[in-house]
C-alpha cells in the first residue's frame, strides 16, 4: 500500500481524492471516492472507486477495492502503472 501511494504521490504532484459517500452495513464500511490529477506527461487522470471494509472491534480486517482501472488495466500493480504513466493510444 505505502509503495502504491507512494507511486501516486511521486507521479502526480496535485492529486486530489474526494469521498463521494460512505455507508455502514453491520461489520461493513462502503466508500466510494474519485481521485484525479495530472500525470508528470501532463495528461489527466481521472479514476473512480469503491472500497469495502470488513471491521471488527473498530480495527480495519479485511477490504477490498473496486475501480474502472482495476477493471480495465488488470490488477493493482496495472493500475498505479496506468494512473501514473500515459500509454501510447490512450
Amino acid at each position: 500500500m505505502r509503495a502504491n501511494f507512494g507511486a501516486l504521490f511521486e507521479s502526480i504532484i496535485d492529486l486530489r481524492a474526494d469521498l463521494l459517500a460512505t455507508a455502514i452495513d453491520g461489520d461493513t464500511v462502503w466508500i466510494e471516492w474519485r481521485m484525479s490529477g495530472t500525470r508528470a506527461d501532463g495528461t489527466a487522470m481521472e479514476f473512480v472507486g469503491v472500497n469495502v471494509f470488513d471491521v471488527q472491534d473498530d480495527h480495519f480486517t479485511g477490504g477490498r477495492i473496486y475501480t474502472e482501472l482495476v477493471r480495465d488495466a488488470g490488477g493493482i500493480d496495472s493500475q498505479i502503472e496506468e494512473m501514473t504513466h500515459r500509454r501510447d493510444g490512450v
